[in-house]
């Protein structure tokens, strides 16, 4: 390949066209979606669109990450 080619491949890689998908959403609490952008609350369960839940911990083997609790 001459750097012609090189060249339009990395241009083109560069200038990917807007899918329609790109601004959807899915909700975090119920899955449900896909939900356009400018929709804020999701119309399945009410939950906001920024809503972030923690993510369970897993070690090597894919085991889930235990966290101790306290005992008073």
């Amino acid at each position: 390949m001459q750097t012609d080619d090189w060249d339009n491949l990395i241009r083109g890689a560069e200038a990917e066209e807007k899918n329609a998908w790109d601004g959807e959403w899915i909700c975090q609490a119920c899955e449900g979606g896909p939900w356009p952008e400018e929709m804020k609350k999701c119309d399945r369960c009410g939950e906001r669109k920024d809503v972030q839940y923690s993510e369970d911990e897993y070690d090597a083997d894919g085991y889930l990450i235990e966290k101790p609790e306290e005992i008073y």
